[in-house]
């Protein structure tokens, strides 16, 4: 059975995570792909060290979906979706960014010593979530 979550149990799951999926469309069309991120319960950051996508992040706009997930065969699947405006953050205002990261995301200083890292806020509009209750039960047929 899917359940909704209530929103703060969509934000208390969405602290507990540290990697998601962001989205959005630009002028070549849909992109997705994932990011380390903290959330201090009104604000994600996140950081992203490929360069490619952080020029992407640049020219994202404001709108920015996000996605997160845990999946395990004992509790079924738990997942949030955020909607939120994207701030690519400059120098001065990343240092709350790199604090945050560097006391939640272990790996942090490793990312930022082998390449330049680009530091976002994703202020949050809207966040939601659903989740399984009990054990992942998939069927199918093999071909055989």
């Amino acid at each position: 059975m899917i359940t909704d979550l209530s929103e703060s149990q969509a934000r208390e799951f969405l602290a507990a995570q540290g990697t998601a999926r962001v989205g959005f469309d630009d002028e070549s069309g849909p992109t997705v792909f994932a990011i380390a991120f903290v959330f201090d319960g009104r604000t994600i950051y996140g950081c992203c060290n490929d360069p490619s996508k952080a020029r992407l992040l640049n020219r994202a706009g404001a709108n920015l979906w996000m996605q997160t997930a845990t999946t395990n065969a004992r509790d079924g699947w738990t997942s949030v979706t955020v909607h939120g405006e994207i701030e690519v953050l400059d120098e001065q205002a990343a240092s709350l960014a790199t604090n945050l990261m560097r006391v939640r995301c272990p790996s942090f200083d490793t990312l930022t010593n082998a390449l330049p890292v680009t530091l976002f806020a994703v202020h949050v509009l809207d966040v939601s979530g659903s989740r399984t209750a009990g054990s992942l039960q998939c069927s199918g047929s093999h071909a055989g």
